[in-house]
C-alpha cells in the first residue's frame, strides 16, 4: 500500500495530552499541532483575583480572566513539555 500521500493529511487537536505530544514529537506522525493550557499562569491570575477580592477590591476583580494558550508544534514540542511539565 502506498502511503506517500498520507503525509499531506495533518491532524490537529486541543488540550496537549501526553499521547498527542508523543505523536507530535514523532517526525513520521501526521499529528502536527495542539494547544496547551498554561496552568501555572492560570493559577497565578486566579491568585491575583482572589487577593483583590479578599482585600475588598471587588470592583477590580474581572468576571473573566484570559491567559494566552501555548501552541505546540513539531518544532517546539520538547520545549513546551519542559516548560509546562507535560
Amino acid at each position: 500500500m502506498d502511503t506517500s500521500k498520507d503525509a499531506d493529511i495533518g491532524l490537529y487537536g486541543v488540550d496537549a495530552e501526553p499521547g498527542a505530544l508523543d505523536l507530535i514529537a514523532n517526525p513520521e506522525s501526521s499529528y502536527r499541532f495542539t494547544v496547551a493550557q498554561p496552568t501555572a499562569q492560570m493559577a497565578a491570575q486566579s491568585a491575583v483575583n482572589v487577593a483583590k477580592y479578599l482585600a475588598g477590591q471587588t470592583s477590580e476583580v474581572p468576571k473573566t480572566s484570559y491567559v494566552d494558550p501555548v501552541f505546540v508544534t513539531k518544532d517546539n514540542v520538547e520545549q513546551v513539555r519542559n516548560e509546562l511539565g507535560i
